[in-house]
C-alpha cells in the first residue's frame, strides 16, 4: 500500500496561484495546447461518427449562463481521454479556447501529474490535481490513499465555485472498466461532488452527461497509444453523449438538518441517481447510433 504524498498537497495553488485572476501569459499558455488537441478530436471526427443529445441546451448553459452562476458536470469516466475527446468535439472552438468559461476538470495526481511534461499538458488544459483513494479491483484493498474531501484541491475547487467557474468531475474515481458495467450502477459516487455542493456559496448548476463509445475509440488497454491510434484509423466509430436534465440542490441543503460527510453523503447520492438514469437511456440511444453507421 502506498501512503498520499505528504509533500506539495497544495500543489493546484502553486501551479495556478488565484486562478480566478489568470496572467495574459497563462491565456496565451492554455490556448496553444488546447487548440492543437481540439483540431486533432475534431479531426478524427471527420472519419468517426459523434452524436450529442440535448447539445442545445448543453451549449446554453456553458456559454450563456451568468457570470456569478457556477457550473458541474458530472460524467462516467470510461477511458483516459474521456475529457479530450468529449469537451474537445461538443464544444465549439469559440468556447475551447475561452480561459476563462472553459471548464476546470479534476485530474488523479498518480497518472496527471507525474512527471514535468505530464504536468506541464494537464495545466495547460486546466486539470485540477486531486489525491483520490485508489482500491486493488480484485481485492478491494487500498493500495493509495487519497487525501479526502478537505484537502487543498477542494477548497481550490470551492475558490473557482465561488467566482462562477465550471468545474468538471468523473466522481466515480476511476476508469470502470467493462467487466464491471453491469454492476455499474451499485459503485457509489465519492463524496467530493458532495462537498463542493454544500459549500459553495453560490448554488451551482448541475448537469449530468452520460457517454458511450470512447472506450472503444481509446481503450484503457496497454499499450494505450499504439491501440488508440490503431482504433482511429481503423473501422468506423460511434460516439454518443447524452445530457441529463440540469438541476441545483440549494433548497436540498437548505432544508437538510444533516451537516458534515453526512449532508455531503446525502448530496452525492442525489448526483448520483441522476446521473445513472441517463446509462440505460445513453446505451439504447448509442446501439440505434451504432445500427445506423452500419446501414
Amino acid at each position: 500500500m502506498v501512503d498520499a504524498p505528504r509533500t506539495s498537497t497544495d500543489l493546484a495553488y502553486r501551479l495556478y496561484h488565484n486562478a480566478c485572476k489568470r496572467s495574459l501569459g497563462q491565456r496565451v499558455f492554455h490556448k496553444i495546447p488546447i487548440a492543437m488537441v481540439a483540431s486533432l478530436v475534431k479531426l478524427a471526427f471527420l472519419r468517426h461518427r459523434f452524436k450529442l443529445i440535448n447539445g442545445g441546451a448543453f451549449l446554453d448553459i456553458t456559454k450563456n449562463r451568468p457570470a456569478y452562476k457556477p457550473l458541474i458536470t458530472v460524467s462516467n469516466h470510461y477511458s483516459c481521454l474521456d475529457d479530450i475527446i468529449l469537451f474537445g468535439q461538443a464544444l465549439p472552438y469559440k468556447l475551447l479556447l475561452d480561459a476563462d468559461r472553459l471548464r476546470w476538470t479534476l485530474a488523479a495526481v498518480d497518472i496527471c501529474f507525474v512527471n514535468k511534461l505530464y504536468t506541464v499538458f494537464f495545466t495547460s488544459g486546466k486539470g485540477i490535481p486531486v489525491w483520490r483513494r485508489v482500491r486493488d479491483p480484485e481485492t478491494g484493498n487500498i493500495v493509495l490513499w487519497g487525501l479526502g474531501v478537505y484537502q487543498p484541491s477542494m477548497e481550490f475547487c470551492l475558490d473557482l465555485l465561488n467566482a462562477g467557474h465550471w468545474i468538471h468531475s468523473f466522481s466515480q474515481g476511476r476508469v470502470i472498466m467493462p467487466c464491471e458495467r453491469d454492476i455499474e450502477t451499485t459503485i457509489r459516487l465519492r463524496w467530493g461532488v458532495g462537498r463542493l455542493l454544500a459549500e459553495a456559496s453560490v448554488d451551482p448548476i448541475v448537469l449530468p452527461i452520460w457517454h458511450c463509445g470512447i472506450d472503444e475509440m481509446s481503450p484503457c488497454k496497454e499499450p494505450y497509444a499504439r491501440n488508440t491510434l490503431a482504433r482511429l484509423f481503423g473501422s468506423r466509430l460511434s460516439v454518443t453523449a447524452l445530457v441529463g436534465a440540469p438541476f441545483e440542490v440549494g433548497n436540498l441543503v437548505r432544508k437538510s438538518r444533516d451537516t458534515g460527510t453526512s449532508l455531503y453523503s446525502r448530496l452525492t447520492a442525489f448526483v448520483q441517481r441522476a446521473l445513472y438514469q441517463l446509462k440505460p437511456i445513453a446505451e439504447a440511444e448509442h446501439a440505434k447510433h451504432i445500427a445506423s453507421l452500419k446501414q
